[in-house]
């Protein structure tokens, strides 16, 4: 059986923005792009403190209650630089969907949903992004979190990611912690989560305090549509990462990878670390 495949899109006016993308350089240039973009993310330490040191009962089931318990449960996955830049090379800002030989495809909220146990229904993560004093950062901390930063660990209205994980990983033990305790932990590793994993941005080293006040009320936290705002950042920072200067992407690249294994079962048996082995798969045209 012949199959022919039309390297597309069949109206050429939908890519409008070709000689500002990634693929077009990568095309005329091959030489120069041999090298995967770095993906920016600062979350191993955590994960790993979280497989050695699993979270209790109590405290997991305040995360379950705010609606981040499958994030916990997927745990650390090692992210494949080479085919994250494959895929963004098959990006397409008009349209935010990835184009390749035989179609288009993208995540979707269904697929955040499923695979990262988020809700997708419910109210906006929305809010007025306000200064804030470093004194009202560490007043907010130790409200919500029950620890205050040093002024060390405060820049602008954002907390060092390393100072709250360092409140993570210090002595607790579950079975003698009060109930306040317990609220202050799971909130601790939901901010984290929320800081370094989901909502990540180019200075990942810094949490915005922001997202505190989503997690006051924890079982209230669920009635927010994370999964529509990581989304949106996810689309965001590819767009971001299809410019031909680009070399770094960040954003919720984790769920990237997931979403990949699942959709293109292919992929998971190529060779890690192989950015041309992935390229092959797309076939890159001259009119992309």
């Amino acid at each position: 059986m012949n199959f022919e495949c039309h390297p597309g899109p069949l109206d050429a006016s939908v890519l409008f923005l070709d000689k500002n993308h990634r693929a077009f350089e990568v095309f005329k240039n091959p030489t120069a792009y041999d090298e995967p973009i770095n993906i920016r993310r600062s979350d191993r330490s955590f994960w790993q403190y979280m497989k050695e040191n699993p979270v209790g009962g109590r405290v997991e089931g305040l995360i379950h209650a705010a609606g981040f318990s499958g994030i916990l449960q997927i745990g650390y996955k090692y992210v494949d630089h080479s085919l994250i830049t494959a895929l963004v090379e098959r990006w397409r800002l008009e349209t935010h969907t990835f184009h390749l030989p035989f179609g288009e495809t993208t995540v979707t909220l269904q697929d955040v949903n499923v695979l990262w146990g988020l809700t997708i229904d419910g109210l906006p993560i929305s809010g007025a992004d306000t200064g804030m004093s470093m004194y009202t950062v560490r007043d907010k901390c130790q409200l919500v979190l029950g620890f205050t930063p040093e002024e060390a660990d405060v820049r602008g209205k954002r907390v060092k990611s390393s100072r709250v994980l360092q409140q993570i990983t210090s002595d607790f033990s579950e079975n003698e912690a009060s109930d306040k305790d317990c609220i202050f932990r799971a909130r601790q590793i939901i901010f984290y989560l929320i800081g370094c994993t989901i909502f990540p941005y180019n200075a990942n080293h810094l949490i915005d305090v922001k997202f505190l006040d989503f997690l006051v009320d924890l079982p209230a936290c669920s009635g927010y549509s994370w999964g529509s705002a990581v989304l949106a950042h996810l689309y965001r920072n590819l767009c971001n990462a299809a410019a031909p200067n680009a070399i770094a992407i960040t954003g919720p690249v984790a769920l990237l990878q997931v979403w990949v294994w699942e959709r293109f079962r292919c992929f998971a048996l190529a060779v890690e670390g192989k950015l041309n082995v992935y390229r092959c798969f797309y076939t890159l045209p001259e009119n992309i």
